[in-house]
């Protein structure tokens, strides 16, 4: 709620020097009710609004940026999740060739004890 006003206040602050808005001194009377700022008090709002929006952008970019990081994560995942890692190639590999040699040594022996 008060940021609402602030918003507001700031955004008709800003605007004003548009519509010919006048500073008023001190013992000037002003043709409505409302609150009057100093020129320090309005400097402060503006550095506050200015502040507030700097912090809003740089929200966004960091929100972007993390939902950017949780796809790269997912998509790293999936990948290693699809790929099998080079030990268990090197692993499955190593196993082709004992069970090649297992085969081979039994092919020579059966043929030795046949052939006798």
């Amino acid at each position: 709620m008060n940021k609402s006003i602030l918003t507001l206040i700031l955004a008709g602050l800003m605007i004003m020097p548009a519509f010919g808005a006048k500073v008023l001194e001190k013992g000037d009377s002003a043709p409505y009710k409302g609150v009057l700022f100093t020129m320090e008090g309005e400097k402060k709002l503006r550095k506050l609004k200015l502040e507030h929006l700097q912090i809003k952008e740089l929200n966004a970019l960091q929100l972007e940026k993390i939902m950017l990081q949780s796809k790269r994560i997912d998509l790293l995942r999936d990948h290693v999740e699809s790929n099998q890692s080079i030990w268990a190639k090197i692993g499955y590999f190593s196993l082709g060739i004992l069970a090649t040699s297992a085969a081979l040594y039994g092919g020579v022996q059966l043929s030795r004890t046949l052939g006798k």
